[in-house]
């Protein structure tokens, strides 16, 4: 963790209706908190997710583990997948904050 460079990582999650399954929505879920839990204070992140292609978490340090736990909690799988518009919209926020 010492070799990590300062970084914004931009993560798109699928939360349309064909998440809707115990091993979809809920494991990404479960992968997004160990994720966020495993890095260090200098890495931040950014939660986008699909249908509406929305910012549901703007650029936030890993230790925030509260904020971060609850926006990932409060995802919920439903609508139809927006993928293009989605990844237009993390390519856009990545070049922003690179």
């Amino acid at each position: 963790m010492d070799k990590l460079l300062p970084s914004n990582l931009v993560f798109l999650i699928d939360v349309s209706g064909s998440m809707d399954e115990p091993n979809k929505l809920p494991l990404v879920k479960a992968s997004m908190k160990l994720l966020t839990s495993s890095y260090a204070r200098l890495i931040k992140w950014q939660l986008l997710f699909m249908p509406g292609s929305g910012v549901v978490l703007p650029s936030t340090s890993c230790d925030k583990k509260q904020k971060n736990y609850g926006c990932i909690d409060n995802l919920n799988a439903g609508g139809s997948t927006a993928g293009g518009e989605g990844i237009k919209m993390a390519y856009r926020i990545a070049r922003e904050n690179s």
